[in-house]
C-alpha cells in the first residue's frame, strides 16, 4: 500500500479574519442627542490580513486609524468585538495563554518598568513572569545587553536612563523569551533622531539576525518604515485602505511614472519634439549649464512612451547624458493614499 504524501503549507504567522473592534462610547463624552445616534465608536474595522514566518511587516495611519488596538487584539489585550485574530496558528481568544508566551511586544510606554530597578533588576523581574530559569535567564540578558550596547547600564537606576536607552531596554523585554513574533508600537516615539537611528539600526543588523523572527512594526516615522519592511499597509478610520511592498504602494498613487534626463540640446530646446508623443503628460525643461538642458517628463504607464521620447530627442539633433527614474517620497505616497480614503464616504458603524 502506497500512502500520498500532502504537502500542507505552513501557518502563517499572523492571520485576521474579518476582525473589528468596538468600544462604548463615554457618557461623558458626548449630549444625549449624540449617543442616540451613535452608542459605540469602531476602531478596527472587518480587518483580513496575512503576515508569513520571518517577514518584516509595518502598519502605518494617521492618528487615531486604529493601530495600538491593532496590535492589541493581535496580543490578546483585548477581545475582538467579531472576527478573529491567529498568531503562529493559535487563536488570540481561545489559546492566549499560548500565543503570549510565542510573542514579544515593544512600546513606547515607560511607565510599564519599575523605576526605582536597575535595568537588570527589571530583565530579572520579567523573565520570572516568561517562566525562564534564573541561570537561563541571566546568560541570555547579558547577551541582549551586549548585543544591544546596554552593559555599561545595567546596574544603573532605570529613572537615569535617557529615553534612547530606556526604549532599548524595551526592546531587550520584547526579546525575553525569543518570540517568534515582535510586535513593536512605534518603538522609537519621543526617541531623538540619532538615538532612533541607533534603535532602527539594531533591528536591521542584529534582530532580525538572531532566529529570523517575524516582526510587526507601527511607526509614525515613515523613513524607518521604508527602512525597514518589506510590505506596509496603510490605515485610516479603522480599517486597511492600502496594501503592498513601497514600491507597490508607490503605483497606486498616480498613474504616471517620472523620469529626470540632462540632455545636450540643440538651441531650441526638445520639450517641443517630445509633447506630441502619445503617453506623454508632463514636460518641463531647464537651462542645467554647460549648454545641457534638464528635463522632467511623465508618462502614462499604461503607454510605452519612452522609446519614443528617446528617438524624438536624438532626431531633435540633441543627446542624452544621464536619465533616472524619480521615486515620489513615501511621506508624499502615504498622504495621498490617505486623502484619497479620507475623500470617499465612510462605511458606516
Amino acid at each position: 500500500m502506497t500512502i500520498d504524501r500532502v504537502n500542507v503549507a505552513p501557518a502563517p504567522a499572523i492571520e485576521l479574519t474579518d476582525l473589528s473592534k468596538r468600544f462604548p462610547i463615554s457618557r461623558s463624552l458626548f449630549s444625549a442627542r449624540k449617543r442616540r445616534h451613535a452608542r459605540e465608536v469602531l476602531a478596527v474595522d472587518r480587518i483580513n490580513l496575512r503576515v508569513e514566518e520571518g517577514e518584516v511587516f509595518g502598519l502605518v495611519g494617521p492618528n487615531g486609524a486604529g493601530k495600538t488596538t491593532l496590535v492589541k487584539l493581535m496580543c490578546g489585550l483585548y477581545l475582538p468585538s467579531e472576527g478573529e485574530a491567529a498568531v503562529c496558528g493559535l487563536n488570540t481568544v481561545k489559546d492566549d495563554f499560548e500565543v503570549r508566551k510565542k510573542i514579544g511586544l515593544v512600546t513606547s510606554n515607560e511607565r510599564s518598568f519599575f523605576w526605582r530597578l536597575t535595568g537588570w533588576q527589571n530583565m530579572e523581574f520579567f523573565a520570572r513572569i516568561y517562566g525562564l530559569r534564573p541561570a537561563e535567564a541571566s546568560q541570555w540578558i547579558a547577551e541582549l545587553f551586549d548585543l544591544l550596547g546596554l552593559t555599561p547600564f545595567a546596574h544603573a537606576r532605570f529613572d537615569t536612563y535617557s529615553t534612547g536607552t530606556k526604549q532599548r531596554f524595551a526592546l531587550v523585554r520584547g526579546l525575553l523569551n525569543k518570540p517568534r513574533v515582535l510586535f513593536m508600537d512605534e518603538p522609537t516615539k519621543g526617541v531623538d533622531p540619532r538615538s532612533a537611528s541607533e534603535i532602527i539600526r539594531l533591528i536591521q543588523e542584529r534582530v532580525i539576525g538572531l532566529w529570523n523572527p517575524t516582526i510587526f512594526i507601527t511607526s509614525h516615522n515613515l523613513r524607518e518604515i521604508e527602512l525597514l519592511c518589506q510590505r506596509v499597509a496603510i490605515m485610516s478610520r479603522g480599517g486597511i485602505i492600502a496594501l503592498g511592498s513601497i514600491a507597490e504602494l508607490r503605483r497606486m498613487t498616480e498613474p504616471v511614472d517620472t523620469y529626470r534626463m540632462t540632455v545636450d540640446a540643440p538651441a531650441g530646446g526638445v520639450a517641443s519634439w517630445i509633447e506630441p508623443i502619445v503617453g506623454v503628460s508632463l514636460v518641463r525643461e531647464s537651462p542645467s549649464g554647460n549648454g545641457l538642458r534638464e528635463l522632467e517628463i511623465k508618462l502614462q504607464r499604461s503607454v510605452d512612451a519612452l522609446p519614443g521620447v528617446i528617438s524624438a530627442i536624438v532626431r531633435s539633433g540633441g543627446s542624452i547624458h544621464r536619465c533616472s527614474v524619480v521615486e515620489p517620497a513615501f511621506d508624499e505616497v502615504f498622504q495621498s493614499i490617505v486623502d484619497r480614503a479620507i475623500a470617499r464616504p465612510g462605511r458606516e458603524s
